[in-house]
This record gives C-alpha cells, sequence and structure tokens, in this order.
C-alpha cells in the first residue's frame, strides 16, 4: 500500500504597491538568515487561510486586513528537501492583499530585521528559492506550480 502524502499548510502575503513588492529579511531564526521573504506562517487548527494571513500580516507587519482583502494568485506544493533542512512536505497559499491601511512594521524583530520595497521584476539576490519562483509564477498569471528545489 502507498503511502499517502502529508503537508503542512502555510500562508504567504503578497503586497505590492507601485510595481514594487514588499519583503522581509530573515534574521535570528538559524534558518537562511539573511535572505528575503514574504509575511508568512502556518495556519492554526480551525483557521481559514484568509484568517490566516490577516494574523500573520498583523503580527509580523501591524497591519490590519481584513481576511475579505486577500485573493489568492498563487498556490505552490513544496516537496521535502533535507539539504536544507526542510524535512516537511508544504502546501503554500500566496494571497495578495487588495488593500490595507497604515505603515508596514517590522514587529517579529527577532525573527527579521527590515522591510523593504523591491521592484517586481528586480528581486534582490539574497532571496528564498521559492518566494523568487512564486512571483515569477504571478507574474505570469501562472496561478499553481510544484517544487523540490536543491539548494
Amino acid at each position: 500500500m502507498k503511502k499517502r502524502l502529508t503537508v503542512r499548510l502555510a500562508v504567504l502575503g503578497i503586497f505590492i504597491k507601485r510595481k514594487k513588492i514588499l519583503l522581509l529579511r530573515r534574521f535570528n531564526t538559524g534558518w537562511r538568515d539573511g535572505e528575503y521573504t514574504l509575511p508568512a506562517g502556518h495556519l492554526e487548527k480551525g483557521e481559514t487561510i484568509a484568517k490566516a494571513m490577516s494574523r500573520e500580516s498583523f503580527e509580523e507587519t501591524g497591519l490590519k486586513i481584513f481576511p475579505s482583502d486577500f485573493t489568492l494568485v498563487h498556490t505552490m506544493l513544496v516537496g521535502v528537501n533535507k539539504k536544507d533542512k526542510n524535512d516537511h512536505d508544504y502546501l503554500y497559499f500566496f494571497l495578495q492583499a487588495k488593500k490595507w491601511d497604515g505603515t508596514f512594521l517590522v514587529r517579529e524583530a527577532d525573527k527579521c530585521d527590515r522591510i523593504d520595497w523591491f521592484p517586481v521584476k528586480n528581486l534582490p539576490k539574497n532571496i528564498l528559492p521559492h518566494i523568487s519562483k512564486a512571483v515569477d509564477c504571478i507574474n505570469k498569471g501562472i496561478f499553481f506550480s510544484e517544487i523540490n528545489w536543491t539548494i
């Protein structure tokens, strides 16, 4: 009998303004510190995808965004990669904020040391590979991708 796939679920926020995307730089986490990512986090038991993104956005950036203000723009299945210390398969939901009010802040200084805006078509070199791939797919109108990258 074949073993069934089990995955962890995570949400990632896409914030775009004037053709620039908001990225956070990882810091002091022990995993890929110094690389840029998106506001993100795991779903909690009983939580919807949009509510998780709303919660994570507030926890990481200080912005209160209604779950209804997010639109799913990409889904990505990421396989196990033990070389990168990723021993779980993940299903990522990339949600773009349609609107928000306020100023982005670093609210988890123990995990992130910068928030910066980058041109969507010119991402920094020190960005997590799956984030770069997802942004590229979103730019091309591709709604689903699968990766099992090797670094």
